[in-house]
């Protein structure tokens, strides 16, 4: 965040612009006083300060131009230059020059007023720009303005109110339906309403509260993400069995739309380093969005596979596929494919968004390819236990420090298995190469 830089920014401007005006006051005054050495080195002073403080406002991230009581440009930072597409405007009118409208800036300046600010877009950019004229003694000395690149601030704070607006959307549509039905049983009575009618809306308000119960849930795990509260307990695991048990739990959702889900033996595959849940929600997430957007009587099938220092899960279906302008926003939480027909397929639209975060937790990744009218295959990329472990040592024996989740565990259990093996240390920077060594064949694959 930059506009903490702000108020020094207008503080070193003031002084680049006053200390010339203050020089000359000075030497008004006590001029008959001064000699010309005193001149000279008052000069050189204001020299050395004027190009301090060019060089500490050239490093900071505020667009910052000067111009003095003439409307001549005394200074202009690198990052001005920068959002005014390399221009360096001489006069304030030039400055204003360069952006479509500032109507509501100008009015406020020439009607005196000493501040003002405007939002502007500007190639796909919002900047903030902002105007304060130093007037010492009610005398205008000089205007600075300051330029801020407010996209990202703008761009994060859509996302909370389409985040907001989609959560309320999520738990309305249940809580309609619970209200509904409650109020039939509460206005008929039980009395009143056959038992097949009653166990209907007993089923119905169940299903919705269900579905409100997996929103939040949904909703606090992304929460934990973001804010870095989640701490996996990660260990070495089979990534096969996972998978293979995985799917077998999402046979009866296939079933029920006639649906052939299959996941065939490859072969021997290399362990992972990973929290179990959350590899199993990630590959389930995969498997039920492939079910739930798969035609009655389609096909899914699930693979493993290793690579070199990598183990790759491959979820393909041959369903209706994906428009390749939606396919760099498919991970984006509630976003949609088909936003007219959501609701046809149910759930809370943030499955694909939780698997993608928990990969990248493991330092993983998700890929997604997709052909309009033969389906999409999602592909979850994981590192191998072998390389996790390699990496960890080898950072260790160069010092380097890494506070991911699953850097934190492997060190946690490398530390453990070298105390096992009679190394007594405190962390793995302490053990010998031989040692290192030792340490990693004892995770054979």
């Amino acid at each position: 965040m930059a506009w903490y830089w702000l108020p020094a920014a207008a503080a070193i401007g003031m002084l680049v612009v006053l200390l010339p005006w203050l020089i000359y006051r000075f030497m008004t005054q006590r001029k008959r006083r001064l000699d010309q050495h005193q001149v000279s080195h008052l000069t050189r002073r204001f020299i050395q300060d004027r190009e301090r403080n060019e060089a500490l406002l050239g490093d900071i991230d505020i667009g910052i131009v000067i111009y003095d009581q003439t409307g001549r440009r005394i200074l202009i930072n690198k990052k001005a230059i920068e959002l005014l597409d390399d221009k360096k405007p001489e006069t304030p009118d030039e400055f204003y020059a360069c952006f479509a409208d500032l109507s509501s800036l100008r009015a406020i300046l020439a009607l005196g007023g000493d501040t003002a600010a405007q939002i502007v877009e500007k190639n796909d950019r919002t900047l903030e720009i902002s105007a304060r004229v130093s007037r010492p003694e009610g005398q205008q000395l000089a205007t600075i303005f300051t330029l801020q690149d407010r996209t990202d601030q703008t761009r994060e704070e859509l996302q909370r109110k389409i985040f907001v607006a989609n959560v309320s959307h999520e738990l309305k549509t249940p809580l309609t339906t619970i209200k509904t039905y409650s109020e039939s049983l509460l206005d008929w009575g039980l009395a009143e309403k056959q038992p097949a009618s009653i166990r209907r809306d007993v089923r119905r308000i169940h299903e919705d509260a269900l579905r409100m119960e997996k929103l939040v849930a949904d909703l606090s795990l992304l929460t934990s993400i973001d804010s870095r509260g989640l701490q996996p307990h990660m260990e070495e695991q089979d990534i096969a069995g996972i998978v293979r048990q995985t799917v077998e739990r999402s046979q009866p959702s296939a079933a029920a739309k006639q649906i052939t889900l299959s996941c065939p033996d490859t072969g021997p595959v290399p362990n992972v380093f990973v929290e179990k849940s959350s590899i199993e929600q990630i590959v389930s997430n995969l498997v039920m969005n492939a079910i739930k957007y798969t035609q009655k009587g389609g096909n899914v099938l699930v693979s493993v596979n290793g690579l070199v220092d990598e183990v790759y899960v491959k979820v393909a279906d041959n369903g209706p596929g994906i428009e390749p302008r939606h396919l760099p926003q498919i991970f984006n939480r509630f976003f949609r494919v088909d936003m007219t027909g959501s609701q046809v397929f149910g759930g809370t639209g943030l499955g694909l968004a939780i698997a993608d975060e928990l990969a990248q937790l493991h330092e993983g990744r998700i890929e997604v390819s997709s052909t309009l009218g033969l389906g999409s295959t999602f592909t979850l990329f994981l590192p191998t236990a072998r390389k996790v472990y390699r990496r960890a040592i080898d950072d260790a024996s160069h010092s380097i420090e890494h506070k991911s989740p699953l850097q934190t565990e492997v060190q946690r259990v490398l530390l453990e298995q070298s105390r096992e093996l009679g190394y007594t240390v405190t962390g793995l920077p302490e053990l010998t190469a031989e040692q290192r060594e030792a340490l990693l064949r004892t995770y054979n694959e």
